[in-house]
């Protein structure tokens, strides 16, 4: 929820937060899209092996947020 203060609008940190994961995600779906992408196109494994440790690391990051939201 956003607070209007005088003329300005002030961002609560949930909100602030819930936009920093739904980022995350569509960056994250981005990678696996890619991902999708370099596999279709037979691209060499090792590349295909790094980007999805990336993606893998990237949701991680993303879980620990939510984590740390929730707690």
């Amino acid at each position: 929820m956003e607070a209007v203060t005088g003329a300005r609008r002030v961002d609560h940190p949930e909100r602030r937060r819930e936009k920093q994961v739904l980022d995350r995600l569509g960056r994250i779906q981005g990678q696996i899209a890619g991902i999708r992408r370099m596999y279709e196109e037979d691209r060499y494994c090792i590349d295909v092996l790094d980007q999805v440790a990336s993606a893998r690391k990237a949701l991680e990051a993303t879980a620990q947020v939510i984590l740390e939201d929730h707690v």
